[in-house]
């Protein structure tokens, strides 16, 4: 009788410890919830993608591009960053305005001010991975009536993908690098844009 109740203490804690296993197992492995923010698009579809651009602009983060093996994405979502302190993230899909860039993966992004500047990147990948579907110009988004205008001061450089674009004091962006779209030929030179004047100097040049 003793063995008995013995046994059945240990398949009770055993079940008990798979229980708190499972739950604790789907606890971690559960999906960012799906929101409700917009009707054209699940939030979740955020998190299924690469090649995007993530950018901080002011109390948000703004995701555009990317994509996944069947496709490219244009679409532009912001999350805004206090929803995470109150542990419940809040992804829009942004409906702007004005000159949209088309659908892109390998871009750079960067803000300054109440701006977001988009340049380069590309929209065709072919199946041996190679790049191609240049794009022109440098996107700029105003943040204060979610605007899009391109300018097309840089568009002499080469299309270029997988390069750098990071903010230049006092008011300029610095781009470095990339993979020449079409050649895929590696670059090294560096550009600064004057994102104030509109002007374009080259520092530097191959």
């Amino acid at each position: 009788h003793l063995y008995s109740l013995h046994a059945l203490f240990f398949l009770v804690a055993t079940l008990l410890c798979l229980r708190l296993f499972l739950f604790f197992f789907f606890l971690m492995i559960r999906r960012p919830p799906r929101s409700t923010l917009s009707s054209s698009s699940a939030a979740s579809d955020v998190y299924k993608r690469q090649g995007h651009s993530a950018t901080l602009l002011q109390d948000r983060l703004l995701v555009f591009g990317g994509n996944t093996t069947l496709e490219c994405f244009g679409g532009l979502w912001s999350l805004d960053l206090l929803s995470i302190l109150n542990r419940s993230p809040k992804w829009t899909l942004v409906h702007c305005n004005g000159n949209t860039p088309s659908a892109r993966i390998g871009h750079s992004a960067q803000a300054v001010g109440n701006r977001l500047y988009v340049f380069g990147g590309r929209n065709n990948i072919d199946p041996e991975g190679n790049s191609s579907g240049k794009t022109e110009g440098i996107y700029i988004l105003d943040s204060d009536d979610w605007e899009w205008h391109v300018s097309e001061e840089i568009s002499g450089q080469a299309g270029r993908t997988g390069h750098c674009l990071v903010p230049c004091p006092p008011a300029g962006l610095l781009c470095f690098g990339g993979l020449e779209i079409g050649s895929n030929r590696l670059l090294n030179d560096v550009s600064i844009l004057n994102v104030l004047q509109s002007e374009r100097a080259k520092v530097v040049e191959e």
